[in-house]
């Protein structure tokens, strides 16, 4: 039953409509960010009733808003209420933008979330008035908190409303999401103000089925109003998450009397800044977010943002985020940055953080394809199809602005990417659009190829930003330009002239083969399969390491490998640089996991291995673009590039044994001897006689399952320096963690492999870091949970090369294939038996091997506001368990069961009394002997002939060969070997004569050159095609005195053999 009431309350009318509503639990303070609402408040709710409103008479003492005295004040369910002259509804369900472009009666409003909510199924809508009869204390707590805030010193409020929406849901009838928010609206007659509160979790819902929602005011007179940013979108729905003008999260207070005019107070710049993304491609362009904690900024404001110390002009987007896009650099890794704010001439906030400079092709966006070729090579005057993500605009939606799409090429004198031309001007950004490749001219710069048939190019799609605002300032500070790369493509103007470049790159090869193979030998060798180069301890990473990339750009990765390494897999490369050397290993696996090698799809030695931008740029010239001219001529010689860039085998294959730590904790040394070791403190590992490198590791008591006594102890830390290197800490903070220099290393869904100086750091599967330093030392760190979900390190592995054996000492013994010395105490010369008691290890060569001097410490102790020291570590007198003993016989048994006999996995149950400890610590030993024995090197006799040994007595054979040990051609490769039987001098040329095993061809090809061989030149002089089954053919019109070579070549169908050369002066 509905019944319209009106009572007076202390002066004031109240008009409304009651109906009998179920009674509501009063919601108590601590479980709402706003002020407490509910009956034993005395709020009142209202009814149940859709697009309701209640009107209160103030008449008698009028409410001031914007300069206007106000009797009624109309509350309504749609997350608003009006300041109006006469007594109207409020069905204004649809919210639109402010200010209103009308004056009406109604449009007078303060609006923590207008919309069309739905009170019918679910919530309640609680109202209160305070007056100095009833909720002083509440109007003086809103005095306290809005005056000095809104420096009104002498505001004391004497009336004042609290409405409160609670768990409501939206038109028409939704629950799926609720929603709960208050305003709080009070006077003291000549100063008003207004609360918006948002609680955590508040906003679920932003849309309904008639539109989305808006927060803020209106003034009514058509000029005076405010919006919370993301009205009308979705973005509205982080008002309950965002912290507001007042710095706190879901919390807004504003001055609505007219007083301040229409003049939001923010809270004074202060705290930190957050920014997105964290890192940026070397060539520039990044749209960086910065978000700050406080409202700092306004369109007028002076944004600088300071890379590397040179400061570039930030664009505004909002009170709290500005955009600095970032510059091109000249090198990678991380660089300082800053983000500044000026109002004038005077600085109001500062913020520091560092940006990752990432190298060109770990961060490219766009991708390029031909229509009719899934190809990287591409044509003058041919038509590509660019793709690309259309949000390069992260504050904008991207249909609003367009875009550019530029060619560059790569300047190997400068090493770096030049400006060719724009392909496309400002086209629409759908992410997609084709374009023509220009023809060679002035602006390729022809000179380029007199050295090269083909260049490297990339391609940029960019934004211009038309918002910046131009002040007078130099205009190369600033960054107007946002922009998306492609990966490295390559532009030829035919392949006409690739067989000629090949050959006198070849000539200039083979007469340096003695020296390449030389080098080819030093390289790491190739593990014979996959599984063995996807060890830890392998020495190799995979190609194309960007998990993002991989995702994204599935079809650029597939066309990568089917261009470079056609039918294989997957390939690797040697981690790290070769002690020294510029040089490196590729090994390439086919679908079986085995080993290729030679043409087509075989890896390759690289003379210059793509390290960083100055050596990506030699690997370009001296291996990339050889193996176009040599494997992607019209009639390739491709066995000639792999003759002097030859594959591996794996024959020298002999990796490394793994050292690990695993469990609480037991020790594997580097010749492979299993101990136990519970130490306390910060321990050396690993040292280098020459300290060039060092491992340390970090020690604490183990939790133990119902009892404060530590029995055992377990790695909470790692620490690992190269000579020059970075500083790599593992650290457990809550969460397995990496550490650089000090810093908490931040990965985040685009990126996992961080480049540092000496050292790459990678995230992998499972909570689990890996560092590969530059000499090839690869650590790899795992954790696990207790049973009290604490997490503890729960294996290291780390590898070391073979030229770090006899120069190492440690915990983890000094790798010298002789296990007999790896219980070698510090300073010792006499090492413990093998079978020494874990008492005995423990006291006279674990203790030995404690950092007993803070000095000699690699660890940062002031990490993510921590402020611990070495000495809150050390403890040489620790005792531990020393056998496994339990007290419980039922833990026993259960230990039994689930280790199998495994003294590791029993010890550790024992002293934690946590089972999930010990399974740990026997899928740890299972893990470390799946490494150990997958990385035997096998062997076959007779070794392979043209083939990779992937395992005992087992070849997997280059394409054209066959046979056990690859030792016979296949039909094939027969057909394609053709035998020069004689060439007969003529008068005026000659005639050459030849054979060929299997008589099934359809017939030749042969190119004669002219060879300058002071210029090292080839000229093409004649190309001749010659039917089946002719075996020989007339050479005319010959010069004497100079120098020829022929090339003959089977044709079977539309396609050719192998060439065989031969050379003759006439």
């Amino acid at each position: 039953m509905v019944n319209s009431q009106q009572f007076m309350m202390n002066g004031m009318c109240l008009v409304l409509l009651t109906i009998s509503v179920p009674a509501a639990v009063a919601i108590p303070f601590e479980e709402f960010i706003g002020y407490p609402f509910g009956l034993e408040y005395g709020d009142r709710y209202f009814p149940r009733i859709l697009d309701h409103s209640i009107t209160i008479d103030i008449s008698d003492s009028p409410f001031l808003f914007f300069n206007k005295m106000y009797p009624y004040i109309v509350m309504n369910v749609h997350g608003a209420l009006s300041f109006q002259n006469f007594n109207t509804s409020f069905t204004h369900y649809v919210p639109e933008v402010l200010p209103l472009n009308r004056t009406e009666n109604w449009t007078a409003m303060v609006a923590p979330f207008w919309s069309d909510t739905d009170i019918r199924p679910v919530g309640n809508l609680a109202y209160r008035i305070l007056n100095e009869s009833f909720g002083q204390d509440i109007l003086d707590s809103i005095s306290a908190e809005a005056g000095p805030f809104l420096k009104l010193n002498n505001f004391m409020a004497t009336w004042g409303l609290i409405m409160t929406w609670y768990q409501i849901g939206y038109y028409n009838r939704h629950i799926d999401k609720l929603n709960t928010f208050q305003v709080v609206i009070a006077t003291d007659g000549a100063t008003s103000v207004t609360i918006f509160n948002y609680a955590d979790n508040g906003i679920q819902w932003t849309m309904t089925d008639t539109g989305a929602a808006l927060a803020g005011y209106n003034a009514g007179d058509g000029i005076r109003a405010f919006s919370i940013s993301g009205f009308l979108t979705d973005e509205i729905g982080f008002l309950d998450s965002n912290p507001g003008n007042t710095g706190e999260q879901g919390h807004w207070i504003f001055r609505i009397d007219g007083g301040g005019g229409n003049e939001i107070v923010f809270k004074e710049c202060s705290g930190t800044i957050s920014f997105q993304p964290k890192h940026g491609n070397i060539l520039g362009g990044t749209p960086v977010t910065v978000q700050l904690d406080s409202f700092c900024l306004t369109e007028s404001s002076d944004i600088q943002c300071i890379y590397n110390g040179i400061s570039y002009e930030g664009i505004f987007i909002s009170r709290r985020s500005a955009l600095c896009p970032s510059p091109s650099f000249d090198k990678t890794g991380y660089v300082p940055f800053q983000f500044a704010v000026s109002n004038g001439t005077t600085e109001i906030y500062r913020a520091s953080q560092t940006f990752l400079i990432l190298p060109f092709e770990r961060a490219y966006q766009v991708d390029v394809s031909k229509a009719d070729k899934d190809t990287l090579l591409l044509e003058e005057n041919e038509a590509a199809t660019v793709k690309w993500s259309t949000n390069l605009l992260p504050h904008k939606a991207s249909d609003t602005y367009k875009v550019d799409i530029t060619l560059y090429k790569f300047d190997f004198d400068q090493d770096k990417w030049d400006e060719v031309q724009v392909l496309k001007k400002q086209v629409n950004n759908s992410g997609v659009a084709t374009v023509k490749l220009p023809k060679f001219g002035k602006k390729m710069k022809d000179s380029v190829f007199s050295n090269f048939e083909s260049i490297p190019i990339t391609f940029r799609v960019s934004t211009r930003l038309d918002t910046v605002k131009r002040r007078k300032r130099r205009q190369n500070n600033v960054i107007d330009v946002v922009r998306e790369w492609a990966s490295t493509y390559f532009l030829a103007k035919s392949k006409t002239d690739f067989k000629k470049r090949c050959l006198q790159w070849y000539d200039e090869e083979i007469a340096k083969i003695a020296d390449i193979m030389v080098l080819a030998n030093t390289l790491s060798a190739c593990p014979p399969t996959r599984v063995q180069a996807n060890l830890p301890n392998s020495g190799f990473e995979r190609e194309h390491l960007s998990s993002y990339i991989a995702a994204v750009f599935e079809s650029y990765v597939k066309r990568y490998q089917d261009f470079f390494h056609p039918n294989t897999s997957v390939c690797y490369r040697q981690s790290g640089a070769n002690n020294g050397r510029k040089a490196g290993q590729q090994c390439c696996y086919d679908f079986n996991g085995n080993l290729l090698i030679g043409p087509p799809g075989g890896g390759t030695i690289n003379t210059i291995a793509p390290i960083d931008t100055k050596s990506t740029s030699e690997h370009l010239e001296e291996d990339v673009l050889p193996f176009l001219y040599c494997c992607k001529a019209e009639q390739p010689y491709c066995d000639k590039y792999y003759q002097v860039r030859p594959s591996d085998n794996g024959s020298r294959y002999n990796p490394p044994n793994p050292a690990c730590i695993y469990g609480d904790p037991h020790m594997v040394t580097l010749d492979g001897f299993k101990y136990t070791f519970n130490g306390k403190g910060e321990y050396i590992l690993i040292q280098t006689d020459d300290s060039s490198f060092t491992l340390q590791g970090r020690m604490e008591e183990a939790p133990v399952i119902g009892s404060t006594d530590a029995n055992a102890t377990v790695f909470t830390a790692l620490v690992a320096k190269l000579k020059d290197s970075d500083i790599v800490q593992f650290q457990i903070i809550e969460q397995l963690q990496i550490i650089i220099n000090g810093e908490i290393v931040e990965f985040d869904d685009t990126i996992d492999v961080i480049p540092y100086k000496e050292v790459m750091v990678k995230k992998g599967e499972n909570s689990s870091y890996s560092a590969t330093f530059s000499n090839g030392i690869h650590i790899e760190v795992y954790q696990e949970l207790n049973s009290n979900n604490e997490a503890f390190i729960s294996t290291m592995i780390v590898s070391l090369p073979e030229s770090f054996k006899g120069t190492t000492s440690g915990l983890m013994s000094s790798f010298n294939d002789d296990q007999s010395d790896d219980l070698l105490p510090k300073n010792g010369t006499t090492p413990l038996p093998l079978n020494s008691t874990l008492e005995t290890i423990h006291w006279k060569f674990g203790i030995t091997w404690i950092i007993d001097n803070e000095d000699d410490s690699l660890f940062y102790y002031e990490v993510n506001g921590e402020s611990d020291s070495w000495g809150d570590y050390y403890d040489p007198r620790y005792t531990p368990a020393f056998a496994a003993t339990f007290t419980n016989p039922d833990l026993k048994a259960l230990a039994e069961e689930q280790c199998k006999g495994d003294q590791f996995c029993l010890y550790d149950i024992a002293a934690t009394r946590d089972p999930k400890v010990g399974i740990t610590t026997f899928e740890g030993g299972e893990n470390l002997d799946v490494i150990i024995n997958g990385s035997k090197p096998v062997s076959c006799d007779p070794p392979c002939d043209h083939g990779a040994c992937v395992a005992t007595n087992t070849c997997n054979c280059e394409v054209g060969y066959q046979g056990d040990f690859c030792e016979a051609l296949t039909e094939s490769k027969a057909r394609e070997t053709i035998e020069i039987k004689r060439i007969w001098n003529l008068s005026s040329g000659c005639v050459i004569l030849w054979d060929i095993p299997n008589p099934i061809v359809d017939g030749f090809h042969l190119t004669l050159f002219e060879v300058d061989e002071g210029e090292g030149t080839y000229d093409i002089v004649q190309q001749t095609s010659i039917q089946s089954p002719v075996r020989a053919f007339h050479l005319a019109n010959l010069k004497k005195g100079k120098t020829y070579q022929i090339d003959l070549r089977v044709k079977i169908g539309e396609n050719y053999g192998s060439p065989v050369t031969v050379r003759k002066r006439f």
